[in-house]
Protein backbone atom coordinates (compact mmCIF):
# COMPACT_ATOMS: atom_id res chain seq x y z
CA UNK A 1 0.00 0.00 0.00
CA UNK A 2 2.86 2.37 0.79
CA UNK A 3 4.41 1.76 -2.63
CA UNK A 4 1.02 2.52 -4.20
CA UNK A 5 0.97 5.94 -2.55
CA UNK A 6 -1.48 5.25 0.26
CA UNK A 7 -0.48 7.61 3.10
CA UNK A 8 0.29 5.01 5.76
CA UNK A 9 1.50 6.34 9.10
CA UNK A 10 3.10 4.88 12.18
CA UNK A 11 1.19 6.29 15.10
CA UNK A 12 2.05 4.29 18.20
CA UNK A 13 -0.13 5.11 21.14
CA UNK A 14 1.15 4.85 24.69
CA UNK A 15 4.21 2.60 24.37
CA UNK A 16 4.72 2.63 28.15
CA UNK A 17 1.90 0.12 28.86
CA UNK A 18 3.64 -2.24 26.46
CA UNK A 19 6.87 -1.95 28.41
CA UNK A 20 9.02 0.30 26.26
CA UNK A 21 9.95 3.97 26.45
CA UNK A 22 10.16 4.88 22.76
CA UNK A 23 8.66 3.98 19.42
CA UNK A 24 11.89 2.57 17.97
CA UNK A 25 10.53 -0.97 18.11
CA UNK A 26 7.46 0.03 16.08
CA UNK A 27 9.69 1.46 13.36
CA UNK A 28 12.00 -1.55 13.39
CA UNK A 29 9.05 -3.92 13.18
CA UNK A 30 7.57 -2.03 10.23
CA UNK A 31 10.97 -2.03 8.52
CA UNK A 32 11.41 -5.78 8.94
CA UNK A 33 7.82 -6.99 8.52
CA UNK A 34 7.05 -4.83 5.48
CA UNK A 35 10.53 -5.26 3.95
CA UNK A 36 10.80 -1.54 3.21
CA UNK A 37 13.90 0.43 2.36
CA UNK A 38 15.15 3.85 3.46
CA UNK A 39 12.86 5.56 0.96
CA UNK A 40 9.92 3.75 2.54
CA UNK A 41 10.99 4.75 6.04
CA UNK A 42 11.32 8.34 4.88
CA UNK A 43 7.82 8.28 3.40
CA UNK A 44 6.37 6.76 6.57
CA UNK A 45 7.94 9.52 8.64
CA UNK A 46 6.72 12.28 6.33
CA UNK A 47 3.23 10.76 6.27
CA UNK A 48 3.26 10.56 10.05
CA UNK A 49 4.09 14.26 10.29
CA UNK A 50 1.60 15.31 7.60
CA UNK A 51 -1.27 13.39 9.19
CA UNK A 52 -0.46 14.14 12.82
CA UNK A 53 -2.72 16.02 15.21
CA UNK A 54 -0.33 18.97 15.27
CA UNK A 55 -1.54 22.35 14.14
CA UNK A 56 -0.42 23.29 10.60
CA UNK A 57 2.37 25.67 11.74
CA UNK A 58 3.72 23.00 14.10
CA UNK A 59 3.56 20.36 11.37
CA UNK A 60 5.44 22.66 8.99
CA UNK A 61 8.16 23.35 11.57
CA UNK A 62 8.47 19.67 12.45
CA UNK A 63 8.78 18.79 8.75
CA UNK A 64 11.60 21.32 8.33
CA UNK A 65 13.41 19.99 11.39
CA UNK A 66 12.86 16.38 10.37
CA UNK A 67 14.16 16.95 6.83
CA UNK A 68 17.31 18.58 8.22
CA UNK A 69 17.88 15.66 10.61
CA UNK A 70 17.15 13.13 7.85
CA UNK A 71 19.72 14.77 5.55
CA UNK A 72 22.31 14.55 8.33
CA UNK A 73 21.45 10.89 8.95
CA UNK A 74 21.84 10.09 5.25
CA UNK A 75 25.20 11.89 5.09
CA UNK A 76 26.51 9.82 8.01
CA UNK A 77 24.95 6.61 6.69
CA UNK A 78 26.42 7.13 3.20
CA UNK A 79 29.84 7.99 4.63
CA UNK A 80 29.85 4.72 6.55
CA UNK A 81 29.13 2.72 3.39
CA UNK A 82 32.39 3.77 1.80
Amino acid sequence: MLAAGVPITLSPDDPAPLGYASVTFDWWLAFVAWDIDLAGLKQLALNSIAHSALLPPQRAQLAVTWRREWAQFIRVYAANLI
